[in-house]
């Protein structure tokens, strides 16, 4: 008893930072005094920056490598065809990315990394957001959500995705964090930027009103709370504020309320039709609605979280377990459990896919920071190291140790490799239960902690960069099922080439195209001549795999479009092997297409 006392001590002590969001009424506002900007240059101000910049150059290296996905294609293509005049609708994907495509193709021209800029700009600035929450999360708490954020797989890869998603977490986590701050010192300037925090998250995606419904159960349950209590209304500081039957504004932030809901409709209707230019961007906002009820096919979220941030899914889960045992219950620790479970539950149940996995992936990473700040301020002690040090340093070794006999397991399927790495884990076990009876179990918890940092993390960034930054095609990953292949470029080459060589032009070249995909419709929207879903004789035909022109005197070329893999089942060393180099158990299936051209059109 007397130990698991002093265990929550030790974490009461280390939430003490955000002791103002217990429920209780909030703080009256007080002046800011101003700053000399030389104080605000610290080294944790650096230290924000350089993670910044990690984050930025983890997103935009190499960002045009991949040939666009098909998604990306539908998006970008309908995008182009609207800022050349020929049509294209917003109907269905993100009116926000749309509109600012049509601005890039204005400045930069069309091309796959300008399709991809404004996302992975978007996930850039993602990772200085957490700053904003540093008194909630503490110092520690807050700098290992940036550097997470910098470096999550997930976060990367949807940030190197020309999709919405990116943009809806930048709009999500903003908002977040600037009501947040208004909550607590009531300036009507983080009051406009929540509103266009929540304009940018409508615009993106449809997972921010999932977020949105689960927000509003948890103010609905604090409020309901503070009447059972008898405590004055949200807002209200000071009894001579109360009015309005007793909502509890004065007039001064009853008036910034209606400037902030007068900006976000004016950002959602600008926003929304690129400035009026496109009206039917307004109906591409209203369909986002729907579509967030809508359950998506592949992986659960879980699943992936498991594969590709057990850092975050691991520390939030002990964040969590710290969140729903601290006494006072505080709010914002309690939203954010109730985000992650909610969140989970309908996710896993009813919705599933991949694009929940980042938004179910943000309420772990602020979990996360409640243990790991728990941990990180007290590595500055030499106590700590002469005593937790030893048991991390021990702890890596055998992690190490496991990690090698289990690569070894899935390469080579060895029965020794599997039970050395049984004997590894049960070290570790029996480590941390030595440690805890010789030192006490707050230590032994903290240097388990920081053990798991380390290990997990290590995982992560290496999850990062072989997803992000390295591609084959006989690499298997779950959060790209279905990827374009490289050929489609090479199609582009052949056929400007071959209308070279027979027109003088590079794009003037007769196409009839029997393959309807916006991914051939993407990478040929120079061609001037191309006639998609036609089977007529052409200098140049695009067909099926296994279709030949109805006439003779065309020479074939065959072409992969995508890669596909199917479930990825199997035994443990499959799973090894998936999991630890990317290898799936099955060879990918492939679609092919042929290239018909007329042997005049070739130069014969």
């Amino acid at each position: 008893m007397e130990m698991s006392e002093g265990v929550r001590g030790q974490i009461d002590r280390a939430l003490t930072p955000a002791a103002h969001l217990a429920l209780a009424p909030y703080p009256e506002s007080r002046p800011v005094p101003a700053r000399d900007i030389t104080q605000s240059l610290t080294v944790e101000v650096g230290l924000y920056g350089l993670l910044a910049l990690l984050g930025l150059a983890m997103r935009i290296w190499d960002l045009g490598a991949l040939p666009l996905s098909r998604p990306e294609a539908e998006v970008a293509h309908q995008a182009w065809l609207t800022y050349r005049g020929l049509g294209g609708s917003p109907i269905g994907h993100s009116p926000l990315l749309f509109n600012i495509l049509q601005m890039l193709y204005w400045v930069f021209g069309s091309s796959d990394t300008a399709v991809r800029l404004v996302p992975a700009l978007a996930g850039s600035g993602l990772v200085i957001l957490p700053a904003l929450l540093r008194s909630e999360l503490g110092r520690w708490g807050a700098l290992f959500a940036a550097a997470y954020a910098a470096l999550s797989p997930s976060l990367v890869f949807f940030s190197r995705q020309a999709s919405g998603e990116s943009l809806a977490l930048l709009g999500t986590l903003a908002l977040l964090a600037a009501a947040w701050r208004y909550a607590n010192s009531r300036r009507p300037g983080e009051l406009y930027l929540a509103a266009g925090a929540l304009a940018v998250a409508l615009l993106s995606g449809p997972a921010i009103y999932l977020s949105l419904s689960i927000w509003a159960i948890w103010l609905a349950g604090l409020v309901l709370i503070r009447r059972l209590r008898g405590e004055r209304a949200i807002g209200a500081e000071r009894p001579d504020q109360v009015g309005m039957q007793g909502i509890g504004f004065d007039v001064q932030l009853g008036k910034a309320h209606s400037h902030a809901l007068i900006l976000l409709a004016g950002m959602l209707v600008l926003l929304s039709t690129g400035a009026l230019a496109v009206p039917a961007g307004l109906q591409a906002a209203l369909e986002l609605i729907p579509l967030s009820l809508s359950a998506e096919v592949g992986p659960g979220p879980l699943e992936l979280l498991l594969t590709y941030e057990p850092a975050a899914f691991l520390l939030g889960l002990i964040g969590l377990g710290m969140s729903l045992a601290r006494r006072p219950p505080q709010a914002g620790s309690l939203l954010m459990s109730l985000w992650f479970v909610a969140g989970t539950a309908l996710y896993s149940l009813a919705l599933g896919g991949a694009s929940a996995t980042p938004h179910l992936l943000l309420p772990l990473i602020l979990l996360s920071a409640l243990p790991v700040e728990w941990v990180l301020s007290r590595l500055g002690s030499e106590e700590f190291w002469l005593r937790e040090g030893l048991f991390v340093l021990l702890s890596t070794l055998a992690w190490v140790f496991l990690l090698f006999q289990g690569a070894r397991y899935s390469l080579f399927e060895e029965l020794g490799s599997l039970v050395l790495g049984a004997v590894a884990l049960g070290f570790l076990l029996s480590l941390f239960a030595l440690f805890g009876v010789w030192k006490g179990w707050a230590r032994a918890a903290r240097a388990f902690l920081l053990f798991l940092l380390i290990a997990l993390g290590g995982l992560t960034v290496r999850a990062s960069w072989m997803l992000n930054q390295t591609w084959d095609p006989s690499l298997g990953e779950l959060l790209r099922p279905v990827a374009t292949s490289p050929d489609v470029r090479q199609l582009l080459t052949d056929l400007e080439m071959a209308s070279n060589l027979r027109t003088g032009q590079r794009h003037a070249l007769e196409i009839a195209v029997g393959v309807d995909d916006p991914r051939l419709r993407w990478y040929m929207r120079e061609f001037e001549n191309v006639g998609f879903g036609q089977a007529s004789a052409s200098p140049a035909t695009i067909s099926e795999l296994g279709q030949e022109p109805g006439s003779a005197g065309y020479l074939g070329q065959r072409y992969r479009l995508e890669y596909a893999w199917g479930p990825l089942d199997g035994g443990w060393a499959d799973w090894a092997r998936l999991y630890l180099y990317r290898q799936a158990p099955v060879r990918p299936q492939g679609r092919d297409v042929m290239l018909w051209l007329l042997k005049s059109s070739a130069g014969q």
